[in-house]
C-alpha cells in the first residue's frame, strides 16, 4: 500500500496503521524524512489486503 501526502523539507513523519478503529493499537509502518518540499510517499510493506486504517504523524525535531 502506498500513501502520499504533502510535506516540507527536513520534516520527519511516522506512517502508522491499525486494523480496527475501536480501541486501536497503532503500529509504525515506516518513518520518513522529507528531503524536498512537496509530495512524499510512505509504503506499508506489511499490507495484507484486508481493511486497514492509516494516520501520519509529525515527529518533533530534537
Amino acid at each position: 500500500m502506498v500513501l502520499r501526502w504533502r510535506a516540507k523539507m527536513g520534516h520527519r513523519f511516522n506512517l502508522q496503521y491499525t486494523d480496527r478503529l475501536i480501541d486501536p493499537a497503532w503500529s509504525n509502518a515506516v518513518s520518513i524524512l522529507s528531503e524536498t518540499n512537496g509530495v512524499i510517499e510512505g509504503i506499508d510493506s506489511n499490507f495484507t489486503g484486508s481493511a486497514r486504517f492509516y494516520r501520519v504523524g509529525s515527529i518533533p525535531e530534537e
